[in-house]
């Protein structure tokens, strides 16, 4: 059996879950965060379900994927990005609950977001 420490190089091969930070992570990356916007108004929209039951619904399918994502003991290309496309498709919903619901503008966001009300 080997020795590694944490930190060396063949460590952080073997124990990465996540995959290494090149020019084509952010590029998918990039294009998740589209397929999360979309899908969020693909199930509000197209299927008819409203926020609030699309919400329910990416929040049953999210903590079984984020749970399979943590146990994993390499990097497994399905279960990452599905795991963040569903955080993607859970924070366009929860945005649009925020703004569109709640009758929160965008000018409020910012403001919060800011830290200063406009």
């Amino acid at each position: 059996m080997t020795n590694l420490s944490v930190g060396s190089p063949i460590t952080d091969a073997k124990l990465s879950r996540v995959p290494k930070l090149t020019v084509d992570y952010w590029i998918v990356l990039l294009a998740t965060l589209v397929l999360g916007e979309t899908a969020a108004d693909c199930l509000n929209v197209y299927f008819d379900l409203g926020l609030l039951k699309a919400a329910v619904i990416v929040s049953i399918a999210l903590p079984p994927i984020l749970a399979l994502q943590f146990f994993q003991n390499r990097y497994v290309p399905f279960v990452f990005w599905t795991a963040l496309s569903l955080v993607n498709i859970a924070g366009a919903l929860s945005t649009d609950i925020l703004v569109e619901a709640q009758g929160l503008g965008h000018k409020l966001i910012k403001g919060i977001l800011n830290g200063s009300e406009q």
